[in-house]
C-alpha cells in the first residue's frame, strides 16, 4: 500500500536514533541527571515552577559563598560520556536566569557537554556560557585536551526564561547555538573529536566574585542523537 511503513522499517529507524529526557520533577523521578554542589547553602533542589505550563523545575543555587556551585550532571563516569564526531547530536534545555553577572557579583552559567563541575578543571567540552569580564559575556565554548576556543554570540536575550539548543553535526565539524530557536552563533575550530575526547551532559552555575546567591531554574533537558547507521 502506498505510504505504508512496515513495522520492520520502524524498528530500523529507531536503531538510528536515540534520546534522553529529564524533567526535574523531583530527585526520585529524575533518573537521567544527578546533583553536584559545593559551598555553604549551595545545592540542587526541586520546586513548583514560577511560570504556568510547566511540571516542575530543578533549582541550582550557588549558596552564600564566592565559590559556591551547583550542577545537574548526566554522569561523571566514562560510560555515560559522549564522544563527538560519529553522529549528529542535539542538546536542549529550558532555563530561567533571573539576574546577569555583574562586576560585584560574578558567576559562570554553563549548559551543554563538559567533563568537570568546575571551570578550572575542564579538559573537554562543548557548551554555552554566560559569565563576566568587563561586562557580561554570552559565548559558545569549546574545550579540547584543555585548549579553549571561545565564540562570541550575538543577539542573545538577557534575563528570563529561554530555550537553549546546541546542534553538533555528524562529523563534529560545526556546532550551532540557538536561543529561543534563533541562531546566535556557530563555531568550527577547537571542537573536541574522537573517542579520547569525552564529555557528559551538564547544566551548572558557579560563583566567581561576591557572595550573593544565584538561583537558576531548569525546567527540562533533552539530548537526541542520530546515528549514521543502525546499531
Amino acid at each position: 500500500m502506498s505510504g505504508h511503513v512496515s513495522a520492520l522499517e520502524i524498528v530500523k529507524q529507531t536503531r538510528r536514533q536515540g534520546s534522553v529526557y529529564g524533567d526535574f520533577i523531583n530527585a526520585a523521578r529524575d533518573t537521567i541527571f544527578g546533583a553536584s554542589s559545593s559551598g555553604t547553602d549551595a545545592g540542587v533542589d526541586y520546586s513548583t515552577p514560577t511560570a504556568v505550563g510547566r511540571w516542575g523545575v530543578g533549582i541550582l543555587s550557588t549558596g552564600s559563598t564566592s565559590t559556591g556551585r551547583a550542577s545537574h550532571v548526566a554522569s561523571s563516569g566514562t560510560n555515560e560520556k559522549q564522544a563527538f564526531g560519529g553522529n549528529r547530536i542535539v542538546f536542549e534545555c529550558d532555563f530561567t536566569m533571573p539576574v546577569l553577572p555583574a562586576s560585584g557579583d560574578q558567576f559562570s552559567f554553563r549548559a551543554g557537554f563538559n567533563d568537570s563541575n568546575t571551570r578550572s578543571g575542564l579538559v573537554d567540552g562543548i557548551f554555552y556560557e554566560v559569565d563576566y569580564s568587563s561586562g557580561e559575556r554570552h559565548r559558545l565554548i569549546f574545550f579540547s585536551n584543555s585548549g579553549e576556543t571561545p565564540v562570541t554570540l550575538t543577539g542573545v536575550p538577557t534575563t528570563g526564561r529561554h530555550i537553549l539548543t546546541l546542534v553538533i553535526d555528524a562529523t563534529a565539524a560545526n556546532v550551532y547555538c540557538y536561543i529561543d530557536d534563533v541562531l546566535v552563533g556557530s563555531g568550527s575550530s577547537g571542537i573536541p573529536t574522537g573517542n579520547s575526547r569525552l564529555a557528559c551532559a551538564s547544566i551548572g552555575v558557579e560563583k566567581t566574585v561576591g557572595n550573593t546567591e544565584v538561583r537558576i531554574e531548569i525546567d527540562w533537558c533533552a539530548i537526541a542523537m542520530g546515528f549514521g547507521s543502525a546499531r
